[in-house]
């Protein structure tokens, strides 16, 4: 006989129809017999389908019993509840466990604040703990009543009233401080959770300035380290991050014992089956020694924090000034981190995956540049690939952080591009319905990160401008320079960025730049191949007017002064201006117009600096030479100054083409470096946060295409300079140096020496 057959016998005689509602008066005698049919056939149904629960079978049939009658069973748990604190509990007894002994106990709230003894009030603030419910005046009454007795309590008694008062957000700075003298003086009573309960309550309240009782906490547990559960370390590693105290002592204490766990958890996965879970052989081994997302999130987050923490500039608080948070004490924990955060990534939140990733890059943003290595590739993939399955759980901020740090993280990475595009993909997907949500700070962030993909997700360009440009009046003149120069490498909407940039602001954008994010506009529409003379006229105009009188070595540097040029050169006029049967129509026509203003005889001399500054690098230089090449001759040359001036310049380029990139980048274009890792710096070294990762490449490493560029670069200059091949081209494949040479020293001096 089956399960489906004993229930329908028992079911058998009910009576049909509709069911009526519970209520609290009596019911017939067939609505009684129909309920008492219903709970034997749940019964039955339970304890046949429960054949892999440990639960007994009369709980069991108390459950069900109060599933089927949820009124009656309500008033069997509140029996004997005063209706004060009946309203006081109701809804809590849904969510969250009650102990109906305690509640039963105590009449009404002013009865609870009139208790006296230490167990009693205990007992009150775990048990509003437990049902996450805060009452301020109960608070208030108990706070009043501990500090009068303060000299009857115990350190380990006081981290428990901090540790409820702490969920409850009851807790303050001042009752921290009223506490000190008595934990300082029963400290030794403490054990580790006391201590981790203790530190976490100074550190909730940011009471960083009582040097006593951080002392007598990071003595005691520097000496009882090795009593601390892997929760309680990574929860004393938090608040020490909280408190900024890089006390050097206790964290290498804690990079052993981390490192130890990596070992351990390396050697029992070895042994382990290939198609075993890793995490669950450990729990089965070691069930104590088992690190959660949480708690490998936490300790990540605190050490990559502590090690930017300038030891110098701290208050002597702990046992002596330290030198610091070592990077060899950091990176030994963060190598088993890694080996962790492998274990436990499966289950990570995306508030633990944006702590673990922004946790690993301040440390990589901390080592120095010539120790780095490239970051794991099979971790960053599976952080890839928990993120995307959590990108609906992500706040915007969470997601925004992720992002920047995951884009670090695969700076160095052999898989860069491939592990970016998968995310960014996933990203782009969801960003339609985040966006909105999105401040401004976030939206430049993103644009920074997709930003360095280039235009391989211009798709999202689109969409990201709109929403920045719809948060306009909130922008600064630096995020301005920030969304032009994302937008311009992306291949984004930048027509309508430029003019929503030269209409902001009551006073105008372009004079509230600095004179480096102006060229970084210029530079920016220049290499996204932007030449609409309306909104890039105005930028070149005010970094004249700016630098006119300026020697040439504080200036510009001479890659500004190359792009500014290549623009000069390239400048488009807007449609309803070509008239006239297209005579104003050509950029020779336009550097004419620009010799009237003054801007060549301005820009040149800067192109080939005399204090020595150097010369634009390779790459610019043989661009410059191109548009020498490609103007039109006579008007171009009136409009330079002359045959001589432009003979000048074009040797200057060809000699920049022919040095080494070593030697052209010492006075080429200044290379930024993010300096501060919180800094969101509006100057193109926002898409190229890491140095060892060059934001232009331009191959000046790599000997064929330097050979290449300097045969393209001879030819355009003999195309300038004598209208045709030079002679010595028939019999060899490059100028021969003293040819070269021989033409530049006849050349006569250039009008700005």
């Amino acid at each position: 006989m089956n399960r489906h057959t004993i229930i329908n016998i028992i079911t058998a005689g009910a009576a049909s129809g509709r069911d009526v509602p519970y209520s609290t008066f009596p019911s017939p005698p067939e609505q009684q017999q129909e309920r008492a049919l219903r709970v034997m056939a749940i019964s039955v149904n339970t304890v046949f389908s429960s054949g892999h629960s440990n639960e007994p079978t009369w709980a069991a049939y108390l459950r069900v019993t109060r599933e089927a009658s949820p009124l009656s069973s309500d008033r069997n748990l509140f029996e004997g509840v005063s209706p004060s604190i009946l309203q006081l509990i109701r809804k809590a007894a849904d969510k969250y466990p009650l102990d109906m002994e305690f509640w039963r106990k105590y009449k009404s709230v002013p009865a609870m604040a009139n208790v006296r003894d230490k167990a009693s009030i205990l007992e009150i603030l775990e048990n509003f703990a437990m049902i996450h419910r805060k009452h301020i005046y109960l608070f208030q009454r108990l706070k009043h009543t501990i500090v009068a007795g303060m000299d009857s309590w115990t350190a380990p008694e006081l981290a428990k009233v901090c540790a409820s008062w702490a969920q409850l957000g009851f807790l303050t700075d001042r009752f921290t401080e009223e506490i000190s003298d008595r934990v300082v003086k029963t400290i030794n009573l403490c054990d580790a959770e006391a201590l981790a309960r203790l530190l976490d309550a100074y550190a909730s309240t940011r009471t960083r300035h009582l040097r006593a009782p951080l002392k007598a906490l990071a003595e005691t547990s520097l000496r009882r380290i090795d009593d601390f559960t892997p929760q309680q370390l990574c929860l004393h590693c938090s608040s020490f991050a909280r408190l900024n105290l890089a006390y050097e002592p206790i964290f290498g204490a804690i990079a052993d014992r981390l490192g130890k766990a990596g070992d351990e958890a390396l050697n029992i996965i070895a042994l382990a089956p290939e198609d075993s879970d890793p995490l669950a052989v450990l729990s089965m081994t070691d069930p104590g020694a088992v690190y959660s997302a949480r708690d490998v999130a936490l300790a990540a987050y605190s050490f990559g924090k502590l090690e930017g923490v300038d030891a110098t500039q701290q208050t002597p608080i702990v046992m002596s000034t330290t030198g610091g948070h070592r990077n060899d004490i950091s990176a030994k924990a963060f190598d088993a981190l890694a080996v962790l955060a492998t274990l436990v990534l499966r289950d990570c939140t995306a508030r633990e995956l944006q702590m673990l990733a922004t946790g690993f890059d301040r440390h990589r943003h901390h080592t120095p540049v010539e120790e780095r290595k490239p970051f794991d590739s099979d971790l960053l993939r599976a952080m890839g690939a928990q993120a995307k399955r959590r990108i609906a759980q992500f706040s915007a901020e969470s997601l925004v952080l992720f992002l920047r740090s995951f884009s670090n993280l695969c700076s160095n990475s052999p898989d860069r591009d491939e592990l970016m595009d998968l995310l960014l993909s996933r990203v782009s997907s969801h960003l339609p319905r985040a966006v909105s949500t999105f401040k401004v700070l976030d939206l430049i962030t993103t644009l920074q990160v997709y930003a360095r993909r280039g235009e391989k997700h211009s798709e999202v360009a689109g969409l990201l401008a709109d929403s920045v440009l719809a948060k306009k009046s909130e922008l600064t003149p630096s995020d301005w320079v920030s969304v032009i120069d994302c937008i311009a490498a992306m291949k984004g909407p930048l027509p309508i960025v430029m003019k929503a940039a030269r209409e902001s602001g009551t006073g105008g954008l372009i004079g509230k730049l600095k004179t480096p994010q102006l060229a970084s506009v210029v530079s920016a529409c220049c290499e996204s191949g932007y030449y609409q003379v309306d909104d890039l006229l105005p930028f070149i105009m005010e970094l004249k007017s700016r630098t006119l009188h300026i020697p040439h070595a504080n200036a510009i540097d001479a890659d500004t002064a190359a792009r500014i040029f290549i623009v000069l050169c390239k400048m488009e006029f807007p449609n309803f201006l070509a008239g006239n049967g297209g005579a104003l129509e050509g950029h020779s026509k336009l550097l004419s117009l620009e010799n009237s203003l003054g801007l060549l005889a301005w820009l040149m001399p800067r192109l080939t600096s005399p204090s020595g500054t150097g010369r634009p690098s390779s790459r610019l230089a043989g661009q410059v030479l191109e548009c020498l090449a490609e103007m039109d001759d006579a008007d171009f040359r009136q409009a330079a100054g002359g045959k001589e001036e432009v003979t000048c310049l074009a040797g200057e380029m060809l000699t920049a083409v022919r040095a080494k990139s070593a030697d052209t980048r010492k006075g080429g274009a200044k290379r930024f470096t993010n300096a501060d890792y919180f800094a969101t710096d509006s100057l193109p070294s926002s898409l190229a946060e890491d140095p060892s990762v060059d934001s232009e490449p331009d191959g000046d490493d790599d000997t064929n295409g330097e050979e290449t560029r300097r045969q393209k670069a001879e030819e355009l200059y003999m195309r300038i300079v004598h209208g045709g091949e030079h002679p010595a081209r028939k019999y060899t494949a490059t100028i021969p140096d003293e040819v070269l040479m021989r033409d530049l020293s006849e050349r006569p001096s250039p009008f700005w020496i």
